[in-house]
């Protein structure tokens, strides 16, 4: 009969492989799985003694399926390996519920036998055993469910997980005697966490914790001054923007030599452009002292705020609409490259595909078009968006749109009739003011949509303008950036032709070399 049951969720077999063996040489049932939507699906009905997680694995899932994981077999044992050695990754998941993180300087034997000892001291229970209750932020709120488990005189830790942060509520016989969010704790904490009406939340009795007390305060006191802080919070943002603008601090240099007083991790997170919500959960402030620091900056002329929603007003609402018929078959791509276009960007048989050009100030896009249509009389213009639809020689056919990098582009993009299947950003050197805008819409884009990308230049012959934009706008280094003449189509076709996925190169393992010596 095995001693312990481990499930093991890592894409990569040499490891895998590692553990199995080591397991199940000492008769241990070991599983594996390659992902973590797949460990929740086959391991919901079963009582495993530990998880061991690899962080890429695990950082490559959708944030909803980690959430779940968290929430649903924290009671389970989760240790986190192959971490990168940066304490505040390992702090976000103990946050999480991680019973211990490795990182990556610690050899596979050395995480076995750190994993077997704790575990010989583990006694697994039953998540019905464990814990008593979960759900959602949006179906009660939190002051209510602190409220009945003080009523209920409940034992145990209250585990909160938003979009944006984490947090811990700890209940000793119905009193609450400690919280904590990140770095904060006590009072600040609970407060803190107050303010989340979206997010998971489980409650686990008989968890156990230490004896700390950092709070000193009733229930009844916590709600009156949350109430307070809530009213100057909400008049904090309202004088500064809604939760999804977009704000970056302006004349950093003057700030410094001003009276007004700001965490370095504050301002360098407001560096560039950020959106207000993410800010309002950083790790120095809470997020109602975040508010009024936002609203001193802005009220003194030291915060840029942009309103995205204020302005797509101005867009019609009815969907853009594009010809279903294309212009005559385009011959600006031989078959041969229109067929490779097409196995590059994966567009499904009898599909369309959607290529998106986003330019500076829209004018590149338009050129862009210009060029692969040859007349200018075949391209759309309507609300700020360029269209062009053409049927290429492998007879797929492409709409390609056009928009400019301005404070509307996201809601402009959700007003796209059509699934994208690339991305194509061209920067105009001369517009060095938008550099920081600019760079902001390229990571947020491509951090939404997973698909093929490339960066063109334009209004420059100057190489070394290549490393100042990858720098600049923190471009990874396998993502390729050409400069772009606006006049030459043949810049045009060698756009079309290398837009594909790029990987980033792995960097080579050393193989790992087992030392049961040095563990013993």
């Amino acid at each position: 009969m095995s001693q312990y049951s481990i499930v093991v969720i890592d894409s990569e077999e040499n490891r895998t492989d590692y553990f199995k063996n080591v397991f199940l040489k000492d008769d241990h049932e070991i599983t594996v799985y390659k992902n973590i939507a797949e460990a929740i699906s086959q391991v919901k009905d079963s009582q495993p003694t530990a998880f061991l997680v690899e962080y890429i694995t695990l950082t490559a899932e959708k944030r909803p399926d980690v959430i779940r994981f968290f929430t649903d077999f924290t009671p389970y044992n989760i240790f986190i390996y192959n971490v990168p050695d940066n304490a505040n990754k390992r702090l976000a998941f103990y946050e999480l519920g991680a019973k211990r993180v490795f990182d990556t300087s610690q050899p596979l034997d050395e995480i076995f036998y750190a994993l077997i000892w704790p575990l010989k001291n583990i006694k697994t229970e039953t998540t019905k055993n464990m814990s008593i209750s979960s759900g959602k932020l949006e179906d009660i709120p939190l002051k209510n469910l602190l409220s009945t488990l003080v009523r209920e005189e409940r034992t145990g830790i209250l585990k909160i997980i938003t979009e944006n942060n984490s947090g811990k509520i700890y209940l000793r016989d119905g009193i609450i005697v400690h919280a904590t969010v990140g770095l904060h704790d006590g009072v600040r904490a609970l407060l803190h966490t107050l303010f989340w009406q979206t997010g998971n939340f489980s409650f686990h009795a008989n968890a156990s914790f230490d004896d700390v007390m950092t709070i000193h305060v009733s229930m009844v006191s916590i709600l009156l001054l949350a109430e307070k802080l809530r009213q100057e919070y909400n008049q904090n943002l309202h004088n500064t923007g809604s939760s999804d603008a977009v704000v970056q601090i302006r004349y950093a240099g003057d700030l410094s030599a001003s009276t007004i007083k700001i965490s370095e991790g504050l301002k360098t997170l407001l560096m560039h452009p950020v959106v207000l919500k993410k800010v309002l959960e950083n790790g120095d402030y809470t997020c109602y002292e975040t508010a009024e620091k936002l609203a001193e900056l802005k009220k003194y002329g030291f915060l840029s705020v942009t309103e995205p929603s204020k302005i797509s007003e101005q867009i019609e609402d009815q969907e853009l609409v594009i010809p279903d018929d294309p212009i005559d078959t385009c011959m600006f791509l031989t078959f041969d490259e229109a067929k490779r276009f097409d196995d590059n960007l994966d567009v499904p048989d009898n599909s369309d595909g959607n290529i998106l050009l986003i330019s500076t100030k829209g004018q590149g896009s338009y050129y862009f078009m210009r060029n692969l249509s040859g007349s200018s009389d075949d391209i759309l213009n309507e609300s700020d968006i360029y269209a062009l639809r053409v049927e290429f020689l492998s007879e797929t056919k492409y709409n390609f749109w056009g928009m400019s990098m301005s404070e509307v582009i996201f809601d402009k993009i959700e007003k796209l009739p059509k699934e994208l299947s690339g991305l194509i950003f061209m920067v105009d050197i001369k517009e060095a003011g938008m550099y920081e805008y600019s760079g902001y819409v390229i990571r947020r884009l491509t951090d939404l949509y997973n698909l093929p990308w490339i960066v063109l230049l334009f209004n420059t012959t100057d190489e070394l303008m290549i490393l100042e934009i990858r720098e600049k706008f923190r471009i990874p280094k396998h993502i390729p950036i050409y400069l772009y003449d606006v006049q030459k189509k043949a810049d045009v076709k060698d756009a079309l032709l290398s837009l594909k996925h790029y990987e980033a190169k792995e960097k080579k393992t050393e193989e790992v070399q087992i030392d049961k010596e040095n563990n013993s």
